[in-house]
């Protein structure tokens, strides 16, 4: 069998297409006109997961091949696609969805490891390790009563008059909301109807539910706030040749390294936890910047060294804030969907 086909599963060939139905001869591996491999045996487990390998990690070597350079040689993998090398390599929007999956699937790995722990070896009997993660808002509110002065500051700022309603619920109970804003003298309007729905529902909140909404959503903010930093990169380099979409390939490339660095940490937290922050720390703020500073050279061809420092910083600066904006976004998206 030639060398590129030895990847290919033992196949009982037939002479028709089962997918399209196009006519298929002995020699034929893959049906021509819509590519499905000529296979007539029954499906088995293997084929599924070898589907599943295909599809989601680019089995047929790409990913392996887009790895290599990503990660020894900074910038390059960007170029050589931007250039036309695809065949051999993944989409880089494929490639950053990959890592970041992992990243965040080691992340919650760690966090039920440091969560939970084993007290009886025997009985492998479990109990939360951190039961401040569960108590309830109203421990926050402490033992504050409604006074007054309470239900003045109420009347002229929401947040208060969101942490009334909270307090009623903690005193009363869950009641209807016609009743509540005649007690207090609020108006009957769409504002104070969500201000204590939002209430209702936070009465049973906890820090251990509220990171559990924030880490479910942070994946889709990470994807959301790169084509909105490649904006910034389009401005700065608005006199080079370079398309949006060519600047947004970098950025998901520069992306995925990132997530790589931080996979290997997580990793080994998994192993011995007590390491975690310092390699963290490492690829953050050393091997991370000097694979960034080397990529943006490579990739926007810095005529000197002065400039090349100079754009480094300005565009991580701009980063930094940026990935702030779009954290605290996510947190404010996640109280409020809460």
């Amino acid at each position: 069998m030639e060398k590129h086909l030895r990847h290919l599963p033992k196949t009982k060939k037939g002479d028709t297409c089962l997918n399209c139905g196009h006519k298929l001869t002995e020699e034929d591996n893959f049906c021509p006109r819509c590519s499905q491999i000529n296979d007539t045996k029954r499906f088995t487990f293997m084929d599924w997961a070898r589907e599943i390998l295909s599809d989601f990690l680019a089995y047929d070597s790409r990913f392996g091949n887009s790895i290599k350079p990503l990660i020894t040689n900074p910038g390059q993998l960007s170029i050589d696609y931007i250039k036309g090398k695809r065949a051999s390599h993944i989409h880089p929007v494929r490639l950053y969805l990959v890592v970041s999956f992992l990243f965040f699937l080691l992340v919650s790995l760690n966090n039920f490891k440091d969560k939970y722990i084993v007290v009886n070896e025997d009985s492998k009997s479990i109990i939360t390790i951190n039961d401040t993660e569960n108590a309830s808002i109203y421990s926050i509110l402490k033992e504050t009563e409604i006074t007054e002065p309470i239900i003045d500051s109420a009347r002229q700022s929401h947040i208060d008059r969101f942490m009334l309603f909270l307090l009623d619920i903690r005193e009363e109970g869950i009641q209807d909301y016609d009743k509540v804003i005649e007690k207090y003298g609020f108006e009957n309007n769409w504002l104070n109807r969500t201000l204590y729905k939002k209430a209702t529902e936070y009465s049973t909140f906890t820090m251990d539910k509220f990171n559990k909404m924030l880490r479910k959503k942070l994946p889709v903010f990470a994807f959301m706030f790169l084509p909105i930093f490649v904006i910034f990169l389009n401005l700065v380099y608005y006199k080079k040749d370079i398309l949006y979409l060519e600047h947004l390939v970098f950025a998901f490339h520069t992306q995925s390294a990132l997530y790589i660095l931080l996979s290997i940490s997580q990793i080994i937290a998994l192993i011995y936890s007590p390491l975690e922050n310092i390699f963290t720390e490492i690829f953050l703020f050393v091997v991370f910047p000097i694979y960034l500073y080397m990529a943006l050279k490579k990739f926007y061809e810095y005529p000197t060294v002065f400039k090349s420092i100079l754009n480094f910083i300005g565009i991580n600066i701009v980063y930094f804030l940026t990935s702030i904006l779009f954290f605290v976004l996510a947190i404010i998206v996640t109280f409020f969907m809460y």
